[in-house]
C-alpha cells in the first residue's frame, strides 16, 4: 500500500488486480450483471488511483473502495436503458462465468438455478443489504453509514430482504431452513475464482433468524458456519408436526389459561415495536419480542395487528389467536411511546403528532427498564411479515383459533339497556373489533334517554380497533377527562376474568360525587356493565352492554357524537337538566 501510494508502478498494478476481483464480486452480487460489474470495477480502480495518495489509514481502504463501487452502481442502475438490459446480460454472463470457475464440484446445477432465480426476484436494494450483512459480514452501523440510512432503517431493510428471499425460495419448493444455505450458494456462485468461492461462509448469527434458528442449526457446523458439505441439505426443506388437540379443555377455559400465560411473558420482554399507520391519534399495532427463560435468544411472542391478536407459545411451539389485546399483568396502565414523558429517549414533538407511518422500537434491559428507543417512518410495514406473520408458514397455517364467533366476524353489534335514577337508557350500536375493519364497519352508538335520542360515541368505553385493551382505554379516557380511577377488584366470573374499575367525578351542581364502576370482561376485551353510585354507596343506576353478531338496527341519520359515556355523569348528578345540558 505504501509503495503504491509512493508511485511504484508494480505495486499499483498488484493492488489494482487484488481489489479488482473483489470489487467485481461485490457489484455482481448487487446487480447480477457481469458486464456491468466489470465496468464498475474498472471505473472504481481508476477512481482509486486518483485519490490513493490521500488515504492515511490502510484499514479503511476496502470500505472506501466498496463505497465508491456502491455509488457507481446506484448511478448505473438509474440509467433506464441499462436497467432493461440487466437480466439479459446477466444470463449470458452467468453462463460464461460458471464454465470458467469449475463450480460444478461445489453445488448442483438445480440448486444454482433455484438460488439465482430467487435472487433475481429481489429488489437491488435487498440484494445489497443481504450481501453487505451476510457475505461482507458488515455491522449494521457500517451498512447504515454506507447506504446513507439510519441503523434502525437498515435493520428493517435487512428483515424485509430476508423475508423476500424466503418467499422466492418458497416458490421453488424450498423450506424456511434454506435461507442461510441459499446465501452461501449465492456467494459461491458469484465468486470470481474457486479459491474465493471456497472461502465463502455465512454466520447464522448475522441473519438473526429467531424462531427458525433451530432449523438452521441442523445445517450449520459447531462454529455456526454453513459449509460446502451442507449446501445440498436445504433441498429437503423442513418438517412440521401439527399439535395434538385431543383431550384439550373447552375454548373458554383454554382461552383464559392462554391469556394468563401470555401475561407472564412480561418479565422476559426484550423489545416492543409500536406502529401508527394513520398517525398517533389512530390505531397502534404492537409486536413483542421476549427471551425464553434463562436463554439469551429472543423470539417474537405476540403480534397485535390490524386483523387480530396472536400469541406464540415457544415451549409447545403453538400459535394462538385470541379475542383480547395484551394488558399489564399487575393491572397498571399500559404505556405507549406517544404518551407524555414515556421516556427521555423519545418525545413526540409537534412535527410528529400527526405523523402517519410512525414506527417506534423500544428495547428493555434485564430489570425491565427502557434501554433504547429508535423510530422512523414507514408506510408499508403493517402489510409485511413483521406485523402480519413473523412465524413460519407452517405454524401460521396450524394456529389454534381461540376466538369466539363474534370476534371471528371482526365486528360486533351492541345493545344498551339500563336505568339511571328514574330515567331509562337504551341504545344500539356497532363496534369494529380490529383496525382492519374499522373503515368498512365504522363505529357508531345511538343512545336514548327516556326515548329521546341523545347521540353518543365510544369515548369512555373500549375501542378495540385502536389497538389497546379496554381496561387501558377506559382509564386513559378518564385521565384525559381529568377524572380519578382505580382498580376496585379482580375476580373470576364463570370461565372468564372480570375486572372492576371505579371512575370518580365531582359534579358541578351541589358538588355531589358520582362514581362509575366499570365491569370489564378481560378475555372478551369489552365492557359488560357500568354501575352508578353515590358517595354513601347508594346505587343510582346501571347500564348493561350485550354484544352479538346480528344487526341491532342502523344509526339514525344525523346522530350526533357527544363526548361519550362520561357525559352520563350529568344525567346521574343533575337529573333532567343534565340531559338537556349535554345536548347543547
Amino acid at each position: 500500500m505504501e509503495r503504491a501510494q509512493g508511485g511504484c508502478e508494480g505495486s499499483r498494478n498488484r493492488l489494482a488486480e487484488q481489489y479488482r476481483e473483489r470489487i467485481e464480486e461485490y457489484v455482481y452480487r448487487l446487480t447480477l450483471d457481469g458486464d456491468l460489474a466489470e465496468d464498475i470495477a474498472q471505473e472504481t480502480i481508476v477512481e482509486m488511483f486518483k485519490v490513493l495518495g490521500k488515504l492515511r489509514r490502510s484499514e479503511l481502504f476496502w470500505p472506501w473502495l466498496r463505497r465508491i463501487a456502491s455509488n457507481k452502481t446506484k448511478t448505473a442502475q438509474a440509467d433506464a436503458m441499462r436497467r432493461r438490459r440487466i437480466h439479459e446480460k446477466a444470463v449470458r454472463r452467468e453462463t460464461k462465468r460458471e464454465d470458467s470457475r469449475g463450480l460444478a464440484n461445489l453445488v448442483g446445477q438445480e440448486m444454482r438455478d433455484l438460488v439465482m432465480g430467487a435472487m433475481r426476484g429481489l429488489k437491488a436494494e435487498y440484494r445489497q443489504v443481504l450481501t453487505m450483512r451476510a457475505l461482507e459480514e458488515m455491522e449494521y452501523a457500517e451498512i447504515a453509514q454506507e447506504m446513507g440510512k439510519g441503523e434502525f432503517a437498515v435493520r428493517m431493510l435487512f428483515w424485509r430482504a430476508k423475508k423476500a428471499l424466503g418467499r422466492e425460495l418458497g416458490k421453488a419448493g424450498l423450506g424456511p431452513g434454506a435461507l442461510l444455505t441459499a446465501l452461501v450458494v449465492f456467494g459461491k456462485m458469484t465468486a470470481k475464482s474457486e479459491a474465493s468461492a471456497s472461502a465463502v461462509k455465512v454466520s447464522a448469527g448475522s441473519l438473526a433468524v429467531g424462531g427458525a434458528a433451530a432449523t438452521v442449526g441442523i445445517l450449520t457446523t459447531t462454529a455456526g458456519m454453513v459449509t460446502t458439505a451442507a449446501v445440498m441439505m436445504a433441498a429437503a426443506g423442513s418438517v412440521f408436526i401439527p399439535p395434538m388437540l385431543r383431550g384439550e379443555p373447552t375454548r373458554e377455559n383454554r382461552a383464559t389459561r392462554i391469556v394468563k400465560q401470555w401475561q407472564g411473558e412480561a418479565e422476559r420482554i426484550k423489545e416492543i415495536w409500536y406502529y401508527y399507520p394513520e398517525g398517533v391519534a389512530g390505531p397502534v399495532l404492537v409486536r413483542g419480542v421476549a427471551t425464553a427463560g434463562s436463554e439469551k435468544s429472543a423470539d417474537c411472542v405476540w403480534v397485535q395487528n390490524g386483523w387480530g391478536n396472536l400469541y406464540y407459545d415457544r415451549k409447545k411451539n403453538r400459535l394462538y389467536q385470541l379475542n383480547c389485546r395484551r394488558w399489564n399483568e399487575d393491572l397498571s396502565v399500559m404505556r405507549i411511546p406517544t404518551d407524555k414523558d414515556f421516556s427521555s429517549q423519545f418525545t413526540v414533538h409537534g412535527s410528529q403528532q400527526d405523523m402517519a407511518g410512525l414506527l417506534v422500537k423500544v428495547g428493555y434491559g434485564e430489570e425491565g427498564q427502557i434501554e433504547d428507543v429508535q423510530w422512523e417512518r414507514d408506510f408499508n410495514i403493517s402489510r409485511e411479515e413483521i406485523f402480519q406473520h413473523p412465524w413460519s408458514l407452517e405454524l401460521e397455517e396450524n394456529k389454534i383459533d381461540l376466538r369466539d364467533e363474534i370476534h371471528k366476524q371482526g365486528y360486533a353489534f351492541v345493545r344498551v339497556t339500563g336505568q339511571i335514577g328514574s330515567k331509562s337508557v337504551t341504545g344500539v350500536g356497532r363496534m369494529p373489533l380490529v383496525a382492519g375493519l374499522a373503515g368498512r364497519y365504522e363505529p357508531w352508538l345511538d343512545l336514548e334517554i327516556d326515548g329521546e335520542s341523545v347521540g353518543s360515541s365510544f369515548m369512555g368505553l373500549g375501542r378495540p380497533w385502536l389497538g389497546l385493551h379496554t381496561i387501558d382505554v377506559v382509564r386513559r379516557d378518564a385521565a384525559k377527562a381529568g377524572m380519578e380511577y382505580q382498580v376496585k377488584s379482580q375476580k373470576g366470573k364463570g370461565k372468564s376474568e372480570i375486572v372492576e374499575i371505579e371512575v370518580s367525578h365531582r359534579g358541578h351542581r351541589e358538588h355531589r360525587e358520582i362514581t362509575l364502576t366499570y365491569i370489564i370482561d378481560m378475555e372478551k376485551d369489552w365492557v359488560e356493565k357500568i354501575e352508578f353510585y353515590r358517595p354513601e354507596g347508594q346505587k343510582e343506576g346501571e347500564i348493561i352492554f350485550t354484544y352479538s353478531k346480528d344487526s341491532t338496527g342502523a344509526p339514525r341519520v344525523g346522530v350526533r357524537a357527544t363526548e361519550g359515556m362520561f357525559w352520563l355523569f350529568n344525567v346521574a348528578t343533575e337529573g333532567t337538566e343534565g340531559t338537556e345540558k349535554s345536548k347543547k
